[in-house]
């Protein structure tokens, strides 16, 4: 326990961390080509490889989970700090050279005239979606206007296929006097086979004027790439921040107002309709008196990239500086899923809400509270539970509507079991203090049980004339153990792994060894060291062989062993044998649990074989060897 709780602590620094987020994204997060389709789109834009390097110059990396994480706790206790502005919400019209055209060198001869009409595309990088259909490419013409001037045009292909993906065009652009665009429509094919983005490309060629009185050249992009941009791959959903401040609602004239805060969810990847549900989680803010709850799903429909989720921040009497909750984006469909390498990983998206007091509460009371640590939502969310807990208690299935009506075996499980859940519903609720009361009163209240169900499992084992021993291996075992094996088999199906099962147990164990014997022995110890040797304690061991050694100096706590070596040594043997197979199993199928059907079920037979062959060898020594007593 001290070794967990010291690495869990970070003091042990000579162990190797291991990195938990294996998928990390190395590289720096790059404009998409179909965020460059989207902005062509819109805005009629077309960027040169000189402004789209410098627009990825600046666009910032992605974290892992565990630094945005780090990132979110640091703003929760220092404030957020101002946001920096983002690459994708430059104007791209204003972006300029990196720097100033060299000047010529001085006694070089002057450059060559240049000529009176040039011919070239509008743009060097084109992206389209792949349902656009058609994509127009603009040919421009500068200079001299009042010349007639042809130029060739053909496609060639790059990772795009002709006929596959597009159909190839080849001819020849006339553009008349005054005439300074045409335009080259291709025909996008569209598919369904998921695949990365391809390209191909379109060049002009022998650019040439019928007139005499100028010529034309080709200008410096005669080249134009065009990129299109799959649809078929899943969409990616995903928020700018895992941590949003807000203020709490603003209350005027002694009415409480309401603030509705909009929560932006985006999609990268994908066109098709998507859909996810939502819901709110308390934090240290509760539901009913900082927030509305706020459940249902979230649509993207067909192009739509962006979504938004209204949440309602209640005006409340807030004795904390800051209180939280989380909203939940969970059960991605239409073959979406969640951004990895946000809070909640692939499976959900957390987003952290944090509602600042507008003014800190300055009377008394606030300050009591404060003092005290106590959160007074909380507190009041606590009394409705704990009434919660009583109706539960006395209603059968807990009150479940959903589960139907009652059956006659569940009537008779719930009188049978009234009397303990009326007792256990008197546990506080854990929003009392930091759930402190409800973790102590719980300790009390399961050692009153155990110390209830000892007595019982004696008496039974008294009226089978069946010594302590064995009923401590059998019917104290089993109460004792069913539960952590229960919980075992619940993880073992809703965990990947099979560490959380085999863990619950061995943890389990451990507590019940080195606590359970642990602390009462050595409690024993000090107060028999205490005691000294006293009549009662010499009449008791005096029977014992070795009583004249133990008979001297101070006093001693004596546990008389008894047939415990025996059975410890049974139990290392059984053990080590279940060690064995699980190292087997691992080197075999590749994990200690399932596996298939037939060698799954001859593992299971020999684990049961294993601690029934312990149960009856302990037995039957323990029998050979106990004195025959009466109730």
């Amino acid at each position: 326990v001290g070794l967990a709780f010291a690495a869990d602590k970070g003091y042990l620094k000579f162990m190797k961390e291991r990195d938990i987020n294996q998928h990390a994204v190395k590289a720096k997060l790059e404009l998409t080509d179909e965020d460059l389709a989207r902005f062509g789109k819109e805005h009629g834009a077309q960027l040169s490889d000189e402004e789209l390097s410098k627009y990825l110059s600046v666009d910032p990396q992605r974290l892992s989970k565990a630094a945005y994480r780090k990132k979110a706790v640091q703003q929760l206790m220092h404030g957020k700090p101002e946001a920096k502005s983002k690459a994708r919400n430059q104007n791209f019209s204003a972006v300029v050279p990196l720097e100033d055209p060299p000047m010529p060198a001085p006694d070089t001869a002057p450059p060559a005239p240049m000529p009176q009409s040039l011919v070239l595309f509008g743009g060097r990088n084109f992206a389209v979606l792949e349902t656009v259909g058609i994509i127009r490419i603009p040919v421009c013409r500068t200079g001299n206007l009042s010349l007639t001037v042809m130029v060739d045009y053909h496609c060639y292909d790059g990772l795009a296929k002709n006929v596959e993906d597009y159909e190839a065009i080849e001819g020849t652009l006339t553009f008349l006097p005054d005439e300074v665009e045409k335009l080259l429509e291709i025909i996008i094919v569209k598919d369904n086979i998921p695949e990365d983005n391809e390209d191909f490309y379109v060049e002009l060629t022998n650019a040439r004027s019928s007139s005499k009185d100028g010529f034309a050249a080709l200008g410096p992009i005669a080249t134009a790439r065009v990129i299109i941009v799959d649809t078929d791959v899943p969409s990616v959903i995903y928020t700018d921040d895992d941590y949003i401040p807000v203020l709490e609602a603003k209350s005027e004239e002694g009415t409480k107002e309401e603030q509705v805060v909009h929560i932006t969810v985006r999609r990268k990847d994908g066109i098709g309709p998507v859909y996810c549900k939502y819901v709110t989680e308390d934090g240290s803010a509760v539901e009913g008196r900082d927030y509305e709850r706020a459940e249902g799903e979230l649509t993207f429909a067909q192009d739509e990239m962006t979504a938004e989720v209204a949440v309602t921040i209640l005006e409340s009497c807030c004795y904390d500086h800051k209180e939280d909750f989380r909203l939940i984006l969970y059960d991605a469909t239409g073959g979406a899923k969640f951004d990895p390498d946000t809070d909640g990983g692939e499976d959900s998206c957390v987003i952290t809400i944090v509602i600042t007091p507008r003014i800190a509460t300055r009377d008394i009371r606030s300050r009591t509270m404060r003092a005290l640590g106590v959160n007074w939502q909380k507190t009041q969310k606590g009394h409705e539970n704990w009434k919660d807990q009583f109706a539960n208690a006395l209603t059968v299935n807990g009150g479940d509507e959903e589960a139907g009506p009652a059956s006659g075996f569940q009537w008779a499980l719930h009188l049978l079991t009234l009397p303990w859940k009326l007792i256990f519903a008197m546990i506080p609720p854990v929003e009392y203090c930091g759930g402190w009361p409800c973790f102590y009163i719980s300790l009390a209240f399961i050692g009153v049980v155990t110390a209830f169900i000892s007595d019982l499992a004696g008496l039974v084992g008294c009226v089978l004339d069946l010594p302590d021993f064995v009923t401590a291996i059998t019917l104290v075992a089993l109460g004792t153990s069913l539960p952590d094996t229960f919980a075992s088999k619940a993880a073992a199906e809703q965990d990947p792994y099979a560490d959380a099962s085999i863990g619950n147990v061995t943890g389990s164990n451990s507590v019940n060894v080195f606590l359970g014997l642990g602390l009462p022995w050595t409690i024993g110890s000090i107060y028999w060291a205490a005691q000294g040797r006293t009549s009662a304690w010499q009449e008791k061991y005096a029977s014992k062989a070795r009583f004249d050694e133990w008979n001297s100096g101070g006093g001693k706590f004596i546990v008389i062993g008894g047939d415990l070596g025996y059975s410890v040594v049974i139990f290392s043997a059984g053990a080590l044998v279940c060690m064995s197979i699980l190292f087997l199993r691992r080197k075999v199928f590749g994990g200690e649990l399932g596996g298939p059907k037939v060698c799954k079920h001859i593992t299971a037979v020999i684990l049961v074989m294993i601690w029934v062959t312990y149960v009856i060898l302990s037995s039957i020594r323990s029998l050979q060897s106990a004195a025959e007593s009466g109730c």
